[in-house]
């Protein structure tokens, strides 16, 4: 069973703001290709489930506007000896159908059948406002 990840962007108020940092954070691994890291202290329990097709999904702004997909989770040791996990995640970031979603710490998991949907591109500008994107899903027009 597939499971996803929910974490906030600490800093970003919308999605456009997430995609400009993941894509400065970006880097080239010379096994993964193309990744963006995602440090966390705890290494998630469901690591073969989120691995099989499983999504990290970001919370900006009060909301959950977009997703990246999950390639691999790594576990290491830092220079002090602390345990520490890398969330490498694709650097295609896919807008989705907002939800609302209050501040929280660290991160949550997301069960595959409370996930949002996936917005088609070309559906809507990437730098729509979040208000207006939210005012049109509640008209029931996206």
């Amino acid at each position: 069973m597939t499971v996803h990840l929910l974490k906030l962007a600490a800093g970003i108020s919308d999605f456009a703001g997430l995609r400009e940092s993941l894509q400065n954070r970006e880097i080239v691994d010379q096994t993964l290709g193309p990744i963006v890291p995602v440090f966390t202290r705890n290494t998630p329990k469901q690591k073969a489930a989120l691995l099989t097709g499983g999504s990290l999904y970001w919370v900006a702004g009060g909301q959950i506007v977009g997703r990246t997909a999950f390639i691999d989770i790594q576990e290491d040791i830092d220079e002090e000896g602390r345990r520490y996990c890398l969330l490498c995640v694709s650097s295609e970031l896919k807008r989705v159908r907002g939800a609302p979603k209050r501040a929280f710490q660290g991160w949550r998991y997301l069960n595959d059948r409370d996930r949002p949907n996936d917005i088609e591109e070309g559906v809507v500008s990437d730098d729509m406002p979040e208000d207006m994107l939210g005012e049109l899903q509640k008209l029931g027009l996206l």
